[in-house]
């Protein structure tokens, strides 16, 4: 899960909840999310995914996209 390249569904800042694989998760991250826009994420924290936006990145690009 670690490292899984994703779409952000809805805005949100800071925290927020996603569904990753099916399954409704606590998200968290330091900067504002956009809709369309590619996260990556970075760690687990206890039960949050914690993500860092990719760099230049809106739309799905990578093999192993996850809609969040």
């Amino acid at each position: 899960m670690v490292k899984a390249w994703v779409t952000v569904e809805i805005d949100f800042t800071d925290e927020g909840y996603v569904l990753f694989n099916g399954e409704r998760w606590a998200a968290s991250s330091q900067l504002a999310l956009e809709k369309n826009q590619q996260v990556q994420v970075q760690e687990i924290n206890h039960l949050t995914l914690v993500f860092a936006p990719a760099l230049n990145a809106t739309t799905k690009e990578q093999d192993n996209d996850f809609i969040i």
